[in-house]
C-alpha cells in the first residue's frame, strides 16, 4: 500500500519533518520515501526513491492529518 501526501516542514535541529501523508494507526516506524512526482526543480533526480524519514507520531485535528517524522539525514536538499 502507498499513502501520499507532502512534507510541510522540515526542520534541522533536531532533525525532523512535519506531513500530512495518510498514515495508518499504529503504523509508527513506517519508511518515508522521496517520490519523483511534484519535487521541486532544485531536488536532484537522483534522490527520487530514497528513503528520507521513519514515521513516528500523528495526530488528526479537525479534519487535518498531521503527523512527524524523524529526518534519516541531514542533506542540504532536504529543506522544503
Amino acid at each position: 500500500v502507498i499513502h501520499t501526501g507532502e512534507v510541510k516542514e522540515v526542520y534541522q535541529d533536531p532533525p525532523y519533518i512535519l506531513h500530512n501523508i495518510n498514515t495508518i494507526e499504529s503504523y509508527s516506524g513506517a519508511i518515508l520515501f522521496l517520490l519523483d512526482q511534484h519535487q521541486p526543480e532544485t531536488l536532484p533526480v537522483e534522490d527520487y526513491g530514497k528513503a528520507i524519514a521513519v514515521h513516528a507520531a500523528g495526530h488528526p485535528s479537525e479534519g487535518v492529518n498531521r503527523n512527524i517524522a524523524f529526518l534519516l539525514t541531514t542533506s542540504k536538499h532536504s529543506e522544503g
